[in-house]
């Protein structure tokens, strides 16, 4: 019985969205990264916080600064860092919605989908970055992942949900 139930939990536990490896391969592909500070991945939904070391974009993400060229790279499946001078995270959510409800939606459904595996401290940190004018959206269509890049908390948040 005892070998059925650890069988289980190892079931249970390959069932995650995401891997803590895989997701800092990706994001180390966005920008340079330094030590995980939280990391979960549960089956619908996957969230972490990593220190920024460089917030310098590097060349697996198109950095952009207006939401019609995002769009236009998020079309041809680009990563996009939407570095909007004065807008906020959640306000550049809220302008993609606006021009292009389906990708606002994804945006949208990631933010919010991933708030299952945040503890409360991080779900506190993460909501403080989402509104920070100074924060960069970047957001991958090939499976809804986004990220936060703080740069004055020096914090990558990582939000993908299942969608």
């Amino acid at each position: 019985m005892a070998g059925a139930a650890a069988l289980a939990l190892l079931g249970l536990a390959g069932c995650a969205l995401d891997s803590e490896t895989e997701v800092r391969a990706r994001l180390d592909g966005w920008v340079t990264l330094g030590e995980t500070e939280y990391f979960k991945s549960a089956m619908g939904c996957t969230a972490g916080a990593f220190e920024l070391r460089q917030s310098r974009f590097k060349s697996r993400v198109a950095s952009v600064d207006t939401v019609e060229e995002g769009l236009r790279l998020l079309k041809q499946d680009w990563a996009v860092a939407f570095d909007l001078p004065g807008l906020s995270p959640s306000e550049v959510s809220e302008v993609i919605s606006s021009r292009n409800l389906s990708e606002g939606i994804g945006v949208l459904a990631s933010g919010v989908s991933s708030k299952d595996c945040m503890s409360d401290e991080i779900r506190r940190r993460y909501l403080a970055a989402v509104n920070a004018a100074d924060a960069i959206l970047v957001f991958d269509t090939t499976d809804n992942a986004m990220a936060i890049v703080d740069r004055v908390s020096r914090v990558v948040f990582f939000v993908r949900g299942s969608v």
